[in-house]
């Protein structure tokens, strides 16, 4: 474990699952103990396989959320979450352990240990692993530039060049990846432009939303802060001045107040601990959609 680096690196980031409390964390009794040459087998198996992705890809750093934030400094995660953006945009690659349900579990049991770039091919996946449903998840994935993603399929490779897989004997046209959100990753990554069109920048945060609320997170407190990072690089692309509170923006407040719960029961319980005003989709656990006709925007829009 490294701190304070005098001088830029290059550094792989990691997306996983933790799969509940784990005790290979950073904390401020543990400090000491990370900073030493502390035995890479003591930790846990999902980080172990990242290391060696890391080390076989040539980097020197691995940036791991568990080891890189002090766990028990509410102002140090507090900080830190606002560099997520920050984080997953500059790592080089970020390496997803998509097949992994917890820290404890590994992804590379299984797999062919040959060079990833030497075997790759196209291919296209169905499969939902455990990381799809993860609410931090899709936000370092929507925000990383490149993603080495193992799943239970095989390794895939995304970046703004390329699309490929190396499958577990798994078989498939070569159609690569396109969703709602290859939009949203051009401009993130730079690769669309400036938009001027701001409807078209709410249509954008909107699909966000409705596909992070769709997703688990553990602690449900984390609700504003998991997308916090898109949150900051969203308002990059608005001007970097646009206010926003509890998931909303004041430019598009009049549509962004028209979102209804997916699903049943409605109305849907609220947490007992009230995290956001009740005006806000995050301030109810669950999936919330906003059903608008298109042909409204120009009217709801101040």
């Amino acid at each position: 474990m490294e701190e304070n680096l005098e001088t830029p690196e290059q550094y792989a980031a990691l997306s996983y699952c933790w799969g509940g409390p784990s005790t290979n964390t950073l904390r401020k009794e543990t400090y000491p103990t990370l900073l030493s040459d502390k035995p890479i087998q003591t930790l846990p198996r999902t980080i172990q396989d990242a290391i060696h992705v890391t080390q076989k890809l040539g980097i020197r750093f691995l940036w791991v959320d568990s080891l890189c934030i002090i766990q028990d400094d509410e102002d140090d995660k507090a900080t830190q979450i606002l560099q997520m953006a920050d984080i997953y945009k500059g790592a080089q690659v970020t390496i997803a352990a998509s097949s992994a349900s917890g820290c404890t579990k590994g992804f590379l049991s299984g797999l062919e240990q040959s060079p990833v770039k030497d075997r790759l091919y196209q291919i296209e996946s169905r499969v939902q692993d455990p990381l799809d449903s993860r609410a931090w998840a899709f936000q370092e994935r929507l925000l990383s530039r490149r993603l080495l993603d193992f799943r239970s399929t095989g390794q895939y490779w995304f970046c703004d060049e390329h699309e490929a897989a190396m499958s577990n004997g798994a078989t498939g046209a070569a159609t690569g990846r396109t969703d709602r959100f290859d939009n949203i990753r051009k401009l993130f990554q730079g690769r669309m432009g400036p938009v001027q069109d701001k409807l078209k920048l709410v249509r954008y945060w909107h699909s966000i939303v409705e596909k992070f609320t769709q997703c688990h997170l553990t602690v449900p407190e984390d609700k504003l802060p998991a997308i916090t990072g898109i949150a900051k690089e969203f308002n990059i692309h608005l001007g970097g001045q646009e206010p926003y509170c509890a998931g909303l923006w004041k430019f598009a407040l009049p549509y962004d107040l028209l979102w209804i719960p997916e699903g049943t029961p409605i109305p849907r319980p609220r947490p007992l601990e009230a995290r956001a005003p009740t005006w806000s989709w995050a301030s109810i656990d669950g999936g919330i959609s906003f059903r608008i006709s298109a042909r409204y925007y120009d009217n709801l829009l101040v």
